[in-house]
C-alpha cells in the first residue's frame, strides 16, 4: 500500500516578498510492497537516473506519452478491431489448432523481408 502525504506551503504577496501567491507542494510517498520497490530501484539503474523523482518523472512521461498516441491514433485503431470482428463473423478467423504454424510462417516469412 502506498500512503501519500502532501504539504502545502502558500507564499503570499508582500513587501517583503513582491511575488505573486505561490503555492508549493511537498509529497511524501511510502510504498510498502518490496516487488514494487525492487522494479522502481530496477529503474533507477537502468536509467541512470539521479533520484527516485527522476524515475517517475520519466515513467509519467512514457505513460502520458502511449496515452497521447492510443488518443491520436483511437479510430485507426478500431477500425482494425472492427475490420477483424468482421472478418471473424465470416469465418475468415484462423483455427486456434493451426494457429501456432500461421504464426510461425508470418515470423519466417517477416524475417526474409527483412533480410533483403
Amino acid at each position: 500500500m502506498a500512503l501519500i502525504h502532501s504539504n502545502r506551503r502558500d507564499v503570499s504577496q508582500s513587501l517583503d516578498n513582491p511575488l505573486p501567491c505561490i503555492t508549493m507542494m511537498l509529497m511524501n510517498i511510502e510504498i510498502h510492497d518490496a516487488a514494487l520497490q525492487t522494479r522502481i530501484r530496477k529503474q533507477l539503474e537502468a536509467t541512470g537516473s539521479g533520484s527516485m523523482e527522476e524515475v517517475l518523472a520519466r515513467l509519467l512521461e512514457t505513460q502520458e506519452e502511449q496515452d497521447r498516441w492510443l488518443q491520436e491514433n483511437r479510430t485507426e485503431i478500431n477500425a482494425k478491431i472492427q475490420r477483424g470482428i468482421a472478418q471473424l463473423d465470416r469465418g475468415e478467423g484462423i483455427p486456434e489448432d493451426r494457429l501456432g504454424a500461421y504464426l510461425s510462417e508470418l515470423k519466417v516469412r517477416n524475417e526474409v523481408s527483412s533480410c533483403r
